[in-house]
């Protein structure tokens, strides 16, 4: 089956055109995919060219939405995933578009925890290990390789400053309370925030305040 294109004109969408053929059947197409299969008015095309069309469209703009949340901040291969399901993308689109983006390193799920922890340990963002463990599988990580970087990035001393420096500013917040409710909610607090109990002990200690 062949379909003649009769107009190509610009939709109100940047970057996006209405192409209609002589059957009255309309397609929407980038202006990179236009370009890149030379469409003009009067063109001849086959079905299965048209269905390799659309395809290459389909990549496109699978790529570019992906593009743009990484414009935002860096993701993992499973949020990036998750977003192109919730847009109806085909399966086979899908891992076009993260093989792609996997080859040029805009997904790099090492690189997002790496920055991820040092993030959380230099901006004073108070995570225990566990609560960090936690938030990385969430975001689609494997707990192997969570466990492996947080091991390897978070020291004991890392751990124990960001626990002190959470307790401080927490303490702040309990003024009202009395002592033992204080130290109760305290503790609560920083287990939370996936401290172990280890941990907590000498941030208590550390504040001159008795648990016992």
């Amino acid at each position: 089956m062949e379909l003649k294109i009769i107009k190509i004109q610009k939709t109100t969408r940047k970057n996006l055109y209405k192409i209609t053929f002589d059957n009255d059947f309309e397609i929407q197409l980038y202006t990179e995919i236009l370009l890149k299969f030379k469409l003009r008015s009067g063109d001849i095309i086959e079905e299965k060219d048209l269905k390799d069309i659309l395809l290459q469209n389909q990549i496109y703009e699978a790529k570019n939405t992906s593009l743009r949340l990484l414009a935002k901040r860096m993701r993992t291969e499973k949020e990036i995933i998750d977003k192109l399901k919730q847009k109806k993308f085909e399966d086979s689109i899908i891992r076009q578009t993260i093989n792609e983006l996997k080859r040029i390193n805009l997904i790099n799920d090492e690189e997002f925890v790496d920055k991820f922890i040092n993030n959380t340990i230099t901006l004073n963002k108070n995570y225990g290990r566990y609560a960090l463990l936690n938030k990385l599988i969430k975001f689609g990580i494997s707990k192997n390789l969570a466990n492996e970087k947080i091991s390897k990035l978070l020291t004991d001393n890392d751990e124990y400053e960001t626990a002190l420096n959470a307790a401080k500013k927490k303490l702040i917040n309990l003024k009202r309370y009395d002592e033992s409710k204080k130290i109760q909610r305290l503790i609560s607090f920083l287990s939370g925030r996936g401290y172990n109990w280890d941990i907590i002990k000498k941030v208590l200690s550390e504040l001159k305040i008795n648990y016992e």
